[in-house]
């Protein structure tokens, strides 16, 4: 697997973190991908060799996908779990009756947003951002505390079935 942490000097981490492990906003990621675009953009090598060209052209499509995995947070904690060998899409998870209640009270309150209830929405999109921040913090600490191993799959799996869901969902408010 490529790993597009690479190409933007980053840490592999569920969070954007420079190689010294400092926060890198993202504003600053924008800015590095416009940098190394720009210099690698086909267009820049109209007059040189078609192998040059190609080089370029490929280049700047492995740029494009890495910056658009990076600044989603559900593709950044994916391919972070990846490149430490847990395979999303390869696991089975244990049925979380807690996580299936949780998912259709969202659901339900997503669906009387839809109907023209506003007065829930600002509270659902709050419930929405606490969810997705308290799963990726704990992606976090893990990258911390245990940053080659994941020792808790079933833990580990719930807190991304979380990640996914709030993401999922706050896609869709968004999208009304």
């Amino acid at each position: 697997m490529n790993n597009p942490f690479i190409l933007f000097q980053l840490k592999p981490a569920p969070d954007l973190r420079t190689q010294e492990g400092d926060i890198l906003p993202l504003d600053v990621l924008k800015a590095r991908y416009t940098k190394v675009q720009a210099a690698c953009h086909p267009d820049s090598f109209a007059m040189a060799s078609e192998a040059q060209q190609k080089a370029a052209s490929e280049m700047s499509s492995r740029l494009n996908q890495a910056y658009k995995m990076l600044r989603d947070d559900l593709s950044r904690v994916k391919t972070w779990l990846a490149l430490l060998g847990l395979e999303i899409e390869n696991q089975t998870t244990k049925p979380d009756m807690d996580l299936f209640e949780l998912q259709m009270d969202l659901e339900e309150r997503l669906a009387a947003v839809a109907a023209g209830d506003e007065s829930q929405k600002a509270t659902l999109i709050q419930d929405i951002e606490s969810i997705k921040a308290q799963a990726l913090d704990w992606f976090v600490s893990l990258a911390q505390n245990t940053p080659d191993t994941i020792e808790d799959v079933d833990t580990c799996l719930n807190q991304y079935s979380k990640l996914a869901l709030s993401s999922r969902l706050e896609q869709r408010l968004y999208s009304m």
